[in-house]
């Protein structure tokens, strides 16, 4: 069940059915158009925190945000094929494919034949691929060190909380 922190500025509704205003009455949260408005104002800040001066997220690469998932989802999933990458980053197979095409001509990223489906390659990272995957996580790390420092470490667990829950919710929407 969602659940706001205590103290938190939401508004509970109470439904119930017509016929029977006895029965089990399901809670819904719902917050109100400002406190929504100032949510996705802190975002889109924390969005733009998450570029460097150069514009980059990356971790000091040249790759585009969209490379730089695409890179780290291969990392993860290692070996993955496209169509499982698609759906990890609930991305279409056509955008995964031409994405996929920009790392392999960096050389960041093959494609190996599948013997149990010659129809479907594998992807792999190449050794520049590792590295430049090493890279990204040594400076992200770093700068999320920095970040986590300045909140209290009793916070700790519910900023990550709260971000895995909003990305729950986000996929479920």
């Amino acid at each position: 069940a969602l659940c706001p922190s205590p103290g938190a500025d939401f508004y509970l509704l109470y439904y119930s059915t017509l016929d029977d205003r006895r029965s089990l009455v399901f809670p819904e949260w719902r917050m109100r158009k400002e406190e929504l408005r100032a949510f996705r104002r802190t975002l889109r800040e924390f969005e733009r925190l998450m570029t460097d001066s150069n514009g980059c997220a990356c971790g000091g690469t040249d790759l585009s945000v969209s490379q730089c998932h695409h890179l780290l989802g291969i990392e993860e999933g290692q070996p993955t094929t496209v169509t499982d990458l698609a759906d990890n980053l609930g991305l279409d197979r056509s955008t995964v494919s031409r994405t996929v095409e920009a790392l392999a001509s960096l050389g960041l990223v093959s494609r190996e034949a599948n013997p149990s489906d010659r129809r479907m390659s594998k992807l792999v990272l190449t050794r520049k691929g590792t590295e430049t995957a090493e890279e990204i996580h040594r400076e992200r790390d770093e700068y999320f060190k920095k970040v986590f420092s300045l909140i209290p470490k009793n916070r700790h667990k519910s900023v990550v909380e709260g971000f895995a829950l909003m990305v729950q919710a986000g996929r479920s929407s």
